[in-house]
């Protein structure tokens, strides 16, 4: 099935939409849980098989799959784009 992308939805609509999501994340920041997500361990597995060292992670979330990616001895960056007034996350600091 294809998606017409000719047809953008409204900023207004896509804003409304913020304040619910920041404040799901904000009360439950492991949502998605903590184990690395399948999509990821088979990217990772491919990409090791190709002898890739290097990922860019663009809007990681809460950086499970970053994580896993470095145990697995990969040179990850990880980019986020915060809005100025978001909250501080709960997010613990995993090492």
């Amino acid at each position: 099935m294809q998606t017409d992308t000719s047809q953008k939805i409204p900023k207004d609509i896509l804003d409304q939409q913020r304040p619910h999501w920041e404040n799901t994340f904000w009360k439950k920041p492991d949502m998605f849980g903590r184990q690395p997500s399948e999509p990821a361990r088979k990217a990772l597995e491919l990409f090791k098989r190709e002898g890739l060292t290097k990922i860019l992670e663009l809007g990681g979330g809460q950086g499970r799959d970053t994580i896993f990616s470095l145990k697995m001895d990969f040179t990850s960056l990880y980019l986020i784009m915060l809005r100025a007034e978001s909250r501080s996350s709960p997010r613990k600091q995993i090492n």
